[in-house]
């Protein structure tokens, strides 16, 4: 069973049970997320908003779906969360030369105005009681300051801990959380920034395949980090990479087209929708599909 990834930093808010003022906080995230990746789609508002329901001593839950990386970025009192579908080890995966989970959540950290991180598994953060009363996080009587007491040791986070899986040895040790300053991250998008140098670089973290978000001359691009060369789509207004790695939806305006990890169009410009699928024949292949005429477009 996989124990989850998540990353905390600090947020300067502590009225969670006041819906106006969360709403405001968590509509200014979702702001400043469209505003750094230049997407005018993509980024999803949900709120579990329980008031005058027969759930009504339950929190609310402020949250914002992210168009790619599979993140949720939660509020909470003193706190904002990064969740995420990843297991706690692969975020210590190196694979082709990159920590591809580390750098996913770098692009997100970095871009909510954060240089570091608690990089916590699960039971070091939302799944888990806290005090003598056991309360969860997302409890309107929980503070930061309560998580901080229950873990006031945090080891910084080092490269040692990072390793490649294929043939391993020896797992390595790695504690259940850690501050995490991405000094590797930085590097990497300092080298991506010395070879795309007309580009500035929005992700270094894959949003699909190879490719990463790039803006040139003020239009926001897909740069393929393996050819240098950028994906032939013209205006990008919206992305939803959350296909398990399938492939990719471009959008403009209220028509969509599907492409594969490498880049190809199977589909074109329209006003459609598409969901994936395990394929009954094969438990690792997915299948794409048109959501509401149940077409399979693609599989992988």
């Amino acid at each position: 069973m996989s124990v989850y990834v998540q990353a905390l930093m600090p947020l300067d808010f502590d009225k969670l049970s006041d819906k106006v003022a969360a709403i405001e906080i968590i509509t200014g995230i979702k702001k400043l997320l469209s505003e750094h990746f230049h997407l005018k789609q993509g980024f999803e508002l949900e709120i579990e908003d329980y008031d005058g329901t027969e759930w009504s001593d339950s929190p609310n839950e402020y949250r914002i779906d992210t168009p790619f990386h599979d993140f949720d970025i939660i509020i909470g009192n003193g706190f904002i969360t990064i969740d995420s579908v990843w297991s706690y080890s692969q975020y210590f995966y190196i694979a082709n030369n990159r920590t591809w989970l580390r750098d996913k959540f770098f692009d997100f950290v970095t871009a909510l105005g954060y240089i570091e991180a608690l990089i916590v598994d699960e039971y070091h953060g939302w799944n888990h009681g806290y005090g003598d009363n056991n309360i969860d996080m997302c409890e309107y009587s929980f503070s930061f300051a309560d998580w901080k007491k229950e873990f006031p040791v945090v080891p910084k986070i080092d490269f040692s801990c990072f390793h490649v899986v294929e043939d391993l040895d020896k797992w390595p040790e790695i504690e259940d959380l850690y501050l995490d300053d991405f000094k590797e991250c930085f590097e990497r998008k300092r080298m991506l920034e010395k070879r795309f140098p007309k580009y500035r670089i929005l992700t270094i973290g894959y949003i699909c395949g190879e490719y990463i978000l790039a803006l040139k001359d003020g239009l926001l691009g897909l740069l393929s980090e393996k050819t240098g060369k950028p994906l032939r789509c013209g205006k990008i207004d919206g992305i939803n990479a959350r296909f398990n790695n399938a492939g990719f939806v471009i959008s403009k305006g209220n028509k969509c087209a599907f492409y594969t990890p490498d880049g190809k169009r199977l589909t074109p410009y329209r006003v459609q929708q598409f969901g994936w699928k395990w394929a009954e024949e094969c438990a690792m292949s997915r299948v794409i599909y048109n959501l509401k005429t149940q077409e399979e477009i693609f599989k992988i």
